[in-house]
């Protein structure tokens, strides 16, 4: 239904987003997505599968709109998967389990404190677990690019979530992966403190 184009520091990203009815079969039990999900998750696989034989017309149809006096990045000349992401907006915020990660506190090896943030979230529910990846992530306001590292016998001392109904959702944490390029660093069932913010407006 839409296509969102926005610059990060990376460069151009492409969201494709198809709109579902909030009043369709949403989830079902154990919290797994609906039918209305995934007519929308199959549309946005064809959109997927004609990217990947058609890119020269689709820069063809973006070149109809763009500014006549600036060019185009090589983003949208060249296909590069990773830049595109795919998202369906169905349901009503009731249909899902109420929960949203603020931030993680970390303590690294040198003994000192880090809170981890980040510019862009993904968050959904697979085989009724919470799943969330995060993009752009900073130790406090320094950019993270090239120092996972630093995480190395790091330990997690403290996550907040947001609960916008208050309900104090049950959460427990089964592992955190963290990637940079070809670098990746993973924790199994890392101990830590929640705090749970409700919405009080």
């Amino acid at each position: 239904d839409y296509l969102l184009i926005a610059k990060s520091s990376g460069g151009y990203e492409f969201f494709f987003i198809e709109l579902e009815s909030p009043c369709g079969n949403i989830t079902i039990q154990g919290g797994e997505l609906g039918s209305t999900f995934r007519d929308g998750i199959s549309q946005l696989k064809e959109w997927k599968r004609w990217l990947q034989s058609n890119y020269g017309a689709f820069t063809e149809t973006i070149k109809k709109y763009k500014n006549p006096n600036k060019e185009l990045p090589d983003e949208f000349y060249t296909l590069d998967m990773t830049r595109f992401h795919y998202i369906v907006i169905a349901g009503r915020r009731t249909d899902f389990n109420d929960l949203t990660i603020n931030f993680i506190k970390i303590e690294l090896s040198s003994g000192r404190l880090e809170y981890l943030t980040w510019d862009e979230s993904e968050s959904g529910i697979i085989d009724g677990i919470f799943t969330a990846r995060y993009k752009g992530v900073y130790f406090d306001e320094d950019y993270s690019n090239g120092r996972i590292s630093e995480l190395n016998n790091m330990c997690v001392k403290y996550v907040e979530i947001y609960s916008e109904s208050g309900k104090g959702n049950y959460f427990e944490i089964e592992s955190l992966m963290f990637e940079d390029g070809l670098e990746n660093f993973k924790i199994e069932k890392p101990c830590y403190r929640i705090e749970y913010k409700e919405n009080l407006v």
